[in-house]
């Protein structure tokens, strides 16, 4: 899991889905999932405030 904040767009989501799937390369995980987005405040929080996640499995 990756935390970050700022709105989700796709271009975020995927640069920081490549982040993560860099750290667990070079960490020697194993991905066991497709990488999937979450975020978890209304649309009226500020972006600075806000949490959304990248997740991945791992095995």
């Amino acid at each position: 899991m990756l935390t970050y904040s700022v709105f989700l767009s796709k271009q975020v989501i995927d640069e920081k889905t490549n982040e993560l799937k860099s750290w667990l390369g070079a960490n020697n995980y194993k991905a066991i999932s497709s990488p999937r987005s979450a975020g978890f405040d209304p649309p009226w929080t500020l972006p600075f405030l806000r949490r959304n996640e990248v997740h991945i499995d791992i095995e």
